[in-house]
């Protein structure tokens, strides 16, 4: 007898299982791990039932860290327990103790972790490519002192040939030049190996010490994965599992934060499980005094729905409630930086701590986990919210405004009472407004206090442009914090700004080119002009725009934008002309321009340019919606095609939205002319130019399964320039008559998703709909946190159709049931005899049934065999040939036939069944939304680090992964796939189907017919890969005279 003990790298056994159907649903460490011990002998061939591993004692804890399990179906004591009835079982040990603790000893003894650390030649400085496979044999050789084979096909292995020591040890010895193909792990090496990423090894194993590629990651548990079929942008990633892919990616650590398209056959998790232990970091339990609370719930669910408009994340976003505490801890910090809206924009899935602690592991951040409806704690070791995002830089912006208005407010406060030139009660105006706006609960035409804060803003503006406020500071000593701030603001801006004013003809200018003058008193006197002379000058020349009169001109003009070359113009009136526009681009750059007359008398006109960049055109068609649309309706027997995706998964998925640069200009009318004096403070992406203002840089968002496209027209001033002009606006209009829209198609078929879209907007609206255009100029500064605006073009009113009580673009309620196919009388019991003749109808099921290969019963988690692939086949019973070709029971219970049979029967004669499953299996997790979060209304346009839980504690045990949507549309028949589609059972690592795959087109599956069953029962007792072949589990059985572990 010859054992090996071998190790793998945790992260490419679960690629291997991956591709093989079988996804991880743990993060794999970045570590070697035992995989067990094997005879030359090989498997058991007789395989005993899985023993009581409860002797094991303390041999557990060490056996979760050095023999982990991060498929999630068969965590720690079952699996350990299959692995020695597949391999232990049969070598002599008189129980799983000694096996297992001459495993964990093997281990010690040649850890490959160590091995690969303290090789000579270096290995952990090539871990983030690929290593010679000669150059990593030869360490791991030179560091045991004998030769070792290699697997490093798709599953990186390392084994060590081993004999029994008379003290009841194992000894490493030279493997054979000829590789032992029944003790082979993967297959035989290439000329290099590569170390996938790993998450680090939790701080409860201390067993060994991980060579490299290990990445920090928030504790967390999956319950559903999936495989990807092809390489899919990140951008797009919602429009397939509807889940954005920012709010996933915290369970896909390994993958980096900057990925912009997923590698076909990746393994993603696209839902947590069950939050694990936690330790949760301490955190303050108030704000400071600069930074409004927010603590009243209602006050800040408000204003995180005001924010987020007809799209509001669910309530448990703003209840800023941690998790690891039951979801009943709140964080001060967290609920302030929420209400304040500090990141800028709606429902993110990061929020970032506005006073961060220096130090690695404490709280930066909170991520948002959706599933479970609770926040986690990030640090500046893990990263799951990188510090160098826009909403960090965002959270760090408004909190210097925050600490500035304070320190303006007071001082103010301080310095107004009786001042000359500011109303006698400016002192007490001042501290009012900022008790107000601190106390965060306002009216509700401010839900998020934005004007209050603006208001503030003006309001200190106001009091610094008084000359009696300048003097007073010019008296500040050049150490007062005011002081301070004001020299940096002034070294910054103070030489642009006094150009700008110059060349503006403003008065100011004079005090802002003075550097003797305090800045902060003539930063706020050129604010306030500007801002006045920009009302002045658009009060009477506003251009009315009402959005139902606005169609394009019927020809779109084309260029290539990188050369201004012109191109084929562009049919507006064609649908799929411009579907294929926004969704498939060439790989050339093209701008099309949309030309309108915003006025009926056509003296002012707007021009929209567009030059997609993305081809979404394959992520359009693999939608499940777009499925659906295609696929209609049943001829019968209705169920909803999108059930599994549940109302919050539609929502995300209808949400989809794909980005397209975009410039708006506006042309003639006396309102443009009036602002050329003013240009010099626009910023970069505006132009004044004769009769032409044009905002360059813009987004226009285009939802293609609404047809729906939408523009924020905001160019907001740049951060710490002083003083600016901006844009602000929007635009939105319905580019796809209703019955070309997908999602308005697909309700047809799916009452679920009829509910969310038959009285939207967009499936009451005509092509080329607009539902609004708006476009105000805003002058004001930064410094102080105010600006205001003036409408350049009005919007006469939003454009939004009525839609009736009772509307249902759903078409499946007259879809009657499939009338089960007809029963055929049973005949007489069969006489006697060694050759009866063949039946064309089901003869009678005999009164003592031979064993058959029909699907059956899944067996008990207790007694079902070790689910090790085996090159064997299953030693399970295999049923004698009938004489007669009986059809398979299709169900464990079949119900009688509905009508009497003509003649008595021993039993009555089972009928395949109509039902999807030919038997029962047990309902696994829904892919939808946990119930305990609330329904999103239809979508409109959006305006201390704990380590991973021990593989063993089963956390997500009784997960369920879905697989990709089929590649030809078809929605899934059932919202319990089966274990063929990627369920991953709870009780062993591999378990037989309990249920036929669906048909690929997605339609319910037919009822098995005799030879189908014939057939998936011997595809059941097909064994799994051998281990040559490059099974991705365990080889492990020792020799029978191995001792207990000392």
């Amino acid at each position: 007898m010859r054992p090996s003990r071998c190790s793998v790298w945790a992260p490419t056994a679960c690629q291997k299982s991956g591709a093989e159907g079988e996804p991880c649903l743990l993060q794999p460490w970045a570590a070697f791990t035992a995989r067990g011990l094997a005879t030359s002998e090989g498997k058991c061939e007789q395989l005993a039932a899985a023993p009581d591993l409860s002797s094991l004692g303390g041999s557990v804890v060490e056996l979760e860290c050095v023999a982990p399990s991060f498929n999630g179906a068969a965590p720690g004591v079952q699996s350990w327990a299959e692995r020695y009835a597949t391999w232990g079982s049969c070598a002599g040990f008189s129980g799983p103790g000694k096996y297992f603790n001459l495993t964990l000893d093997a281990f010690a003894a040649y850890d490959a972790n160590s091995a690969f650390t303290a090789a000579a030649t270096n290995l952990t400085g090539q871990c983030g490519g690929a290593i010679a496979t000669a150059e990593l044999a030869a360490a791991f050789s030179s560091v045991w002192g004998v030769n070792v084979w290699l697997s490093s096909g798709s599953l990186l292995g390392v084994q060590v040939c081993l004999i029994p020591t008379s003290d009841g040890g194992l000894q490493a010895v030279d493997c054979p030049e000829q590789r032992d193909k029944g003790l082979a792990l993967g297959s035989e090496c290439g000329d290099s190996a590569i170390l996938p990423p790993g998450v680090e090894v939790p701080a409860e194993c201390p067993f060994f010490e991980p060579p490299c590629n290990a990445v920090p990651a928030l504790p967390s548990t999956c319950s559903q994965v999936a495989v990807l079929n092809d390489t899919l942008p990140v951008d797009n990633f919602e429009s397939q599992y509807g889940a954005t892919w920012a709010s996933v990616a915290w369970l896909n650590p390994t993958y980096p934060s900057t990925i912009t398209a997923l590698p076909a056959n990746a393994t993603v998790c696209i839902r947590s499980g069950p939050t694990p232990p936690l330790t949760l970091l301490a955190e303050p339990t108030d704000t400071p005094e600069w930074l409004p609370p927010w603590s009243d719930p209602a006050a800040r669910q408000r204003s995180v729905a005001a924010a987020c408009g007809s799209t509001p994340p669910p309530d448990p976003y703003s209840a800023a409630l941690l998790c690891g505490t039951g979801n009943t801890t709140a964080s001060a910090l967290l609920a302030a930086a929420l209400g304040n809206g500090m990141t800028g924009t709606c429902g993110d899935t990061c929020i970032y701590n506005p006073i961060p602690e220096p130090g690695d592991n404490v709280v930066t951040a909170w991520l948002y986990d959706r599933f479970n409806g609770c926040w986690m704690q990030d640090t500046r070791i893990t990263q799951a919210c990188p510090l160098d995002s826009d909403a960090a830089g965002n959270t760090q912006a408004s909190a210097e405004l925050l600490v500035r208005q304070l320190l303006f407010s007071t001082f103010l406060a301080n310095t107004t009472v009786g001042a000359p030139d500011l109303p006698a009660d400016f002192s007490t105006q001042i501290q009012t407004a900022w008790s107000n706006f601190y106390a965060s609960s306002f009216a509700e035409g401010d839900p998020t206090g934005s004007a209050a804060q603006s208001a503030l803003g003006k309001l200190e503006s106001d009091g610094f442009a008084a000359a009696s406020t300048a003097n007073e500071l010019l008296a500040l000593p050049p150490d007062d914090p005011l002081m301070l701030l004001q020299s940096v603001w002034s070294d910054a801006n103070r030489a642009n700004d006094c150009q700008k004013a110059t060349a503006s003809g403003l008065a100011a200018a004079t005090c802002l080119c003075n550097a003797t003058t305090p800045y902060l008193h003539c930063n706020a006197l050129a604010a306030t002009e500007v801002a006045t002379k920009l009302q002045m000058v658009l009060s009477t020349t506003v251009v009315t725009v009402d959005p139902a009169t606005l169609k394009p001109d019927p020809t779109a003009q084309c260029s290539d934008p990188t050369t201004a070359q012109q191109k084929d113009p562009l049919d507006t009136s064609k649908p799929t002309d411009l579907v294929n526009f926004l969704t498939n681009p060439t790989d050339k750059p093209l701008q099309c321009c949309f030309s309108f007359n915003l006025t009926s008398a056509a003296n002012a006109t707007a021009q929209l340019c567009l030059s997609p960049s993305d081809d979404v055109s394959s992520q359009l068609k693999s939608s499940p919606i777009s499925k659906t649309a295609s696929k209609g309706l049943p001829s019968c027997g209705y169920s909803d095609p999108l059930a599994e995706y549940g109302q919050q998964g539609l929502t995300d998925m209808l949400s989809w939205q794909v980005a397209v640069p975009a410039q708006l200009c506006i042309q003639g009318g006396a309102a443009v002319a009036a602002l050329a004096p003013l240009a010099p403070y626009f910023g970069s992406n505006v132009t004044v130019q004769g009769s032409s203002l044009c905002a360059t840089g813009l987004n226009l968002s285009y939802a293609p399964l609404r047809g729906y496209s939408s523009a924020d027209l905001a160019e907001a001033p740049l951060e710490g320039v002083g003083l600016q002009m901006a844009t602000a606006g929007g635009l939105a209009f319905k580019l796809l008559d209703a019955p070309q829209t997908l999602a308005c198609e697909a309700a047809a078929a799916s009452q679920l998703l009829d509910s969310l879209v038959a009285c939207s907007d967009y499936c009451q609206l005509g092509a080329w709909s607009w539902q609004g255009l708006a476009l105000d100029v805003s002058a004001g500064t930064d410094l102080f946190g105010w600006s205001q605006a003036s409408p350049l073009l009005q919007q006469g009113q939003w454009a939004a159709p009525q839609c009736q009580p009772g509307t249902s673009l759903f078409a499946g309620g007259n879809v009657s049931d499939c009338s089960p196919p007809p029963v055929a009388p049973s005949p007489p019991p069969p006489k006697p005899s060694p050759s009866p003749s063949p039946s064309p109808s089901p003869p009678a099921a005999s009164p003592t049934p031979e064993p058959s290969p029909s699907p059956s019963p899944s067996p008990t988690p207790e007694p079902s065999p070790p689910a090790e692939p085996s090159p064997e086949p299953s030693p399970s019973p295999t049923p004698e040939p009938t004489p007669s070709p009986e059809p398979p029971s299709p169900s464990p219970s079949p119900e009688p036939s509905p009508e009497p049979s003509p003649e008595p029967s021993p039993e009555p004669s089972p009928e395949p069944s109509p039902e999807p499953s030919p038997e029962p299996s047990p309902e696994p997790e829904p892919p939808s939304p946990p119930a305990e979060e609330p329904p999103a209304p239809p979508p409109q346009q959006k305006g201390s680090k704990s380590p991973p839980p021990s593989p063993a504690s089963g956390a997500a045990s009784a997960a369920v992964r879905s697989p990709p949507p089929p590649e030809d549309g078809g929605p899934s028949p059932s919202p319990s796939p089966s274990p063929a589609d990627g369920v991953a059972a709870a009780a062993s690592e591999r378990v037989p189907p309990s249920s036929p795959p669906a048909p690929e087109d997605g339609g319910p599956p037919p009822s098995p017919s005799p030879a189908d069953a014939e057939a998936a029962a011997a595809a059941k007792q097909t064994p799994p890969p051998s281990p040559d072949e490059g099974a991705d589990e365990e080889t492990s059985a020792p020799p029978p005279d191995s001792s207990e572990r000392k």
